[in-house]
């Protein structure tokens, strides 16, 4: 008996570790957009299975089964694309939402379905702010508004009679979504800043400056400007850590990131791309460029050293960075040549 024990929980536990291990997988697998369309479309799923189950006088079964069902799709197929889900898709539910809304409205005179239909939108402006370009959530949102708004006050059916304001509920409906999707826009500007910004210093982090620098340099390409990527590295930074600790060392970072930004205004760029190396980009040529290096050096509190490359035709971001990393190495041997 002891030993059957011992084998059925030995059993569970290796269960409850493959099960663990399939979750891990497959949590590895999904990203923001697929997990958080599948708990959209979850959660709209699970408040229609309530209404399919409690019902009303004017319940259309047969009708709610079919919106239920789609839902229960939208769960699925987020979770099996994971990161590879479109966004496309997510507009595509938005617009079966909609659909499905609007008969739901035309085709029932009860008060609950319409209280639904508002509720839910709310809920659409936070999933279309959050993921969605400004327009392209704005207009969404509009366009649901809009058909609810349609459908709401010239599809309802003969004799519809509500113990509410359909007009009121609506106008609170738009305002708690005109919130919301302001909301969800402030969350998305929000993540996208902390995913390219270094939050010691504020500078760009690597994959800001490969997302902005790549910007800069194809609007340089367009308008037939200069860029030059300059590379910097800090003269002795370790002395400055062993003299004042760690925080003497950030300060120096932030101070000297805040001395750049300044000095190069709205047309340049200032990344750290390691420890205390930072890439600075700049719309100008050579010669400009060395200029303002040089005069921000002169009022800097700290020394570093730099290495130029002015971008040639044809050079992507990564060609730049390399060759001003040639140039710096060059800065810093004939810096410590001078120093022998």
């Amino acid at each position: 008996m002891i030993f059957r024990r011992r084998a059925s929980d030995t059993h569970l536990t290796v269960l409850g570790a493959h099960l663990r291990a399939a979750y891990t997988r497959d949590a590895d697998r999904q990203g923001q957009f697929s997990i958080v369309s599948a708990v959209f479309a979850a959660t709209l799923a699970v408040i229609l299975l309530v209404d399919y189950l409690v019902g009303h006088p004017h319940i259309q079964r047969s009708a709610v089964a079919i919106w239920g069902g789609g839902y229960l799709a939208f769960v699925i197929v987020p979770l099996l694309a994971g990161r590879r889900y479109p966004r496309w898709a997510g507009l595509l539910f938005i617009a079966y939402l909609t659909f499905w809304s609007a008969v739901s409205l035309a085709l029932t005179n009860h008060p609950h379905m319409e209280l639904n239909v508002l509720l839910e939108a709310p809920i659409v402006a936070v999933y279309l702010g959050w993921f969605f370009s400004s327009w392209i959530a704005r207009g969404a949102l509009a366009l649901y508004l809009g058909v609810i708004t349609v459908f709401t006050f010239t599809m309802r059916p003969a004799g519809a009679v509500h113990d509410f304001s359909s007009e009121l509920a609506l106008f609170y409906a738009v305002l708690i979504s005109v919130f919301c999707i302001e909301t969800g826009r402030h969350l998305r500007r929000r993540a996208e800043q902390e995913a390219i910004r270094d939050p010691l210093t504020g500078a760009l982090n690597r994959r800001g400056l490969a997302v902005l620098g790549g910007r800069m340099i194809a609007r340089a390409r367009r308008a037939r400007d200069e860029v030059t990527l300059v590379a910097i590295d800090f003269d002795d930074f370790k002395a400055i850590n062993d003299t004042g600790g760690h925080a003497a060392g950030d300060e120096a970072l932030r101070e000297s990131v805040t001395l750049w930004s300044h000095g190069l205004g709205r047309d340049g760029l200032v990344a750290r791309t390691g420890g205390d190396e930072f890439a600075l980009m700049l719309r100008a040529g050579e010669r400009e460029s060395r200029e303002r290096l040089e005069a921000l050096r002169a009022a800097a509190g700290y020394s570093w050293s730099w290495g130029m490359a002015r971008r040639q035709a044809g050079e992507q971001l990564g060609d730049l960075m390399r060759r001003a990393d040639v140039e710096l190495y060059r800065a810093k041997e004939r810096r410590g040549g001078r120093m022998a």
